[in-house]
């Protein structure tokens, strides 16, 4: 096996050890022994690719937000319906990966809660059709219109989570593209 493929299988089992764990404990009793032992690997092994569990936790996060940027600004939309395949896209990823995504949403809720304003704040700033849907649908100053838009979406988002990602990702993006009439 090549030390590539070597690597990639490594964080994988990092990562599902990880999210077994999540879900049977909070993140703040989960140890990187309890990561290394449900992995299966050594402790020497995970520090070669992470400091500690909350460089990990942080890493596999901003590969996700990092992934969704990239979906989004595919095809630079420059209009609402230009957006939804997008939006989509991101879904559909999200589902890919819904056991992490899960099992981190409901045991870190604040943190995630934190990162998912960020990301939609930084959404609204970076994709023009979402911005000026947002200054038309909420008749109201810009910073609380792009609030009212944040905390709406997290909300759909989160409550997508916890219902266990049901919707296919084309009826969850019609819900969240719904907020920018």
């Amino acid at each position: 096996m090549t030390t590539q493929k070597r690597k990639t299988t490594t964080k994988s089992d990092l990562k599902a050890a990880l999210t077994r764990l999540l879900r049977e404990k909070d993140f703040e009793a989960i140890s990187v022994s309890d990561i290394t032992k449900e992995a299966g690997v050594n402790r020497g092994t995970f520090y070669l690719h992470y400091v500690d569990k909350f460089d990990m936790m942080d890493k596999l996060i901003d590969e996700i937000l990092q992934n969704i940027l990239i979906l989004l600004k595919e095809g630079q939309p420059k209009s609402k319906q230009e957006t939804f395949p997008g939006i989509v896209k991101i879904f559909e990823y999200l589902k890919e990966d819904f056991d992490f995504v899960h099992a981190m949403t409901l045991n870190r809720f604040n943190y995630t809660a934190k990162l998912v304003h960020d990301f939609l704040l930084e959404l609204t700033r970076q994709i023009g059709p979402i911005k000026k849907n947002i200054e038309m649908v909420y008749p109201l100053p810009d910073d609380y219109a792009q609030e009212v838009f944040i905390y709406s979406n997290s909300a759909i988002f989160f409550h997508w989570i916890q219902k266990g990602g049901v919707e296919t990702p084309e009826e969850i993006a019609k819900i969240f593209l719904r907020m920018t009439v």
